[in-house]
């Protein structure tokens, strides 16, 4: 699966990107560790079969293919931004806000303003972001953890309080999960 998203992503144009962004916006689901699918540990003690998480290896794939196609960026972060009702938003959307961050200062602010207006106007709210960083996706953004740290501290210097309410709450999550 990973490898089909970097080709999807990489490879998408203008007439096809909206509806590659829509398909994996709303197609790709997570599985809870405690998910009878997910990999199984080896019965012989040497680790797992399959040793990384399937969260992992997807966003490594967004992140190839982000850097391959920087087009790419700007489409979900545009969808992202056409997304208005809480309902519309799943947890890829909070990973890609972080993968996006860590690409560097311009979209380090792109990804922390349009993050900041959803949560001012109430089109995300705490339950999204319980869900995006539950435990059970520590494994897959361990990597990411300095960017959506950063994101909490930018969010915790806005002016108004639900930033600073959302923020509270990101760092809560953060050091229970991490």
């Amino acid at each position: 699966l990973p490898c089909l998203v970097r080709y999807l992503v990489q490879h998408m144009t203008e007439e096809t990107g909206a509806e590659v962004v829509r398909t994996l916006r709303k197609g790709l689901h997570f599985v809870e560790r405690a998910d009878p699918r997910r990999e199984l540990p080896d019965l012989r003690q040497k680790g797992k079969v399959g040793a990384e998480d399937a969260g992992r290896r997807l966003l490594q794939a967004f992140r190839t293919a982000f850097q391959c196609a920087p087009a790419a960026q700007g489409a979900f972060l545009a969808a992202l931004k056409a997304a208005k009702a809480p309902a519309d938003h799943a947890v890829l959307d909070f990973w890609l806000l972080a993968l996006v961050h860590s690409f560097g200062a311009d979209r380090r602010k792109a990804a922390v303003s349009l993050l900041r207006r959803k949560v001012t106007s109430g089109q995300v709210g705490l339950a999204w972001l319980a869900k995006a960083l539950a435990k059970a996706h520590q494994d897959a953004l361990a990597d990411f953890f300095p960017s959506i740290l950063s994101i909490a501290e930018s969010l915790m210097c806005a002016s108004d309080a639900p930033n600073r309410a959302f923020a509270a709450e990101m760092y809560v999550l953060l050091f229970a999960g991490f």
